[in-house]
């Protein structure tokens, strides 16, 4: 490996275990639709790259011209408050990609730091690289297009959060729409921090929230699984 001085990262040289080309069709749904010899192709366009716990990977207000793909491990997404006390906006787990802000013809500031919250790793792809992809396999294009617009409606619907003042209101709404986001599932399993994070609330206050909900038959508890009862994916 060799710690690049113009990318965010360290490159991984040495062939890895797993091909590109296979990552990309087990990790990214997106990228199912392409043949095995369109995978290959792909593939050549993207490089792997390996965060260290805790490394910052883009900074708030930088302008990236990569576009990241999460193969293990975690990345936080964090903003700061007035006080400077530090809170994650969201975080984002293997299969997911980030930095979708650099696609903008003109590519906008980050709106927040993005920051490893374990040892991960990715593939990287360099903008100009990434719509000549799409240029090349129209296929691809309409299902990132999707993709894109589904982070769009999720990121919506947290930000709605922030106008139900009330924390158990606000816990019992994220239950609702994470579990909506795949009605195939019958229940919820994520930690008490994670659906804090989804909601904007600290993990000691969704653990609250989460016993006064069960009290009122709000949503059912079975180990770490977990049933919101007016969910319309339950019904």
């Amino acid at each position: 490996m060799k710690k690049l001085t113009n990318a965010k990262g360290t490159e991984v040289t040495s062939h890895p275990v797993v091909s590109k080309a296979s990552m990309l069709s087990m990790f990214f749904p997106e990228f199912k639709s392409l043949s095995e010899t369109e995978l290959e192709d792909a593939a050549q366009y993207f490089k792997q790259v390996v965060f260290e716990k805790n490394e910052i990977i883009l900074m708030e207000g930088e302008k990236s011209k990569m576009l990241y793909f999460l193969t293990t491990g975690k990345v936080s997404a964090i903003n700061y408050q007035k006080d400077g006390r530090p809170f994650i906006s969201h975080i984002y787990q293997a299969s997911s990609f980030f930095a979708e802000c650099s696609l903008e013809d003109s590519p906008l500031p980050l709106p927040f730091d993005l920051i490893s919250m374990e040892h991960s790793k990715a593939l990287r792809i360099e903008v100009e690289d990434f719509w000549q992809l799409l240029e090349k396999h129209p296929k691809l294009y309409r299902v990132f297009m999707s993709s894109l617009a589904k982070k769009n409606l999720e990121q919506n619907q947290k930000i709605s959060l922030l106008a139900i003042p009330d924390a158990y209101s606000r816990v019992e709404k994220a239950l609702i729409l994470i579990h909506q986001k795949d009605p195939l599932k019958r229940a919820i399993q994520m930690r008490h921090e994670d659906i804090g994070n989804f909601c904007y609330v600290s993990r000691e206050t969704t653990t609250r929230m989460i016993s006064k909900l069960i009290e009122a038959g709000a949503i059912e508890v079975d180990g770490r699984l977990i049933t919101p009862k007016n969910s319309v994916a339950t019904q």
